[in-house]
């Protein structure tokens, strides 16, 4: 399954705050209102699992259906133009 728009809260319809890649690695990517902040972090892209999401508002978190790195979710916010590279 491929996400084309920004993920919802299952829970309160809200975007999600943060995304972690959870592997043998954990890298955590930031969200604010100007778009996606891009955090370097160390990691083995073979080595990871799964992406979770946590809500901006409820803090609930969910596992990304599909997805085993963050990178398909980046470029959703590169094509909305959401992406805050500070």
């Amino acid at each position: 399954m491929i996400i084309k728009q920004i993920p919802k809260c299952p829970k309160c319809k809200s975007e999600p705050g943060s995304y972690v890649e959870i592997g043998e690695w954990s890298s955590t990517f930031d969200v604010d209102s100007a778009g996606f902040l891009n955090h370097s972090g160390y990691h083995q892209p073979e080595s990871m699992y799964r992406v979770q999401a946590m809500c901006s508002e409820c803090g609930h978190i969910w596992t990304l259906r599909g997805h085993t790195q963050i990178t398909s979710i980046r470029k959703i916010y590169e094509n909305l133009g959401r992406m805050n590279n500070d």
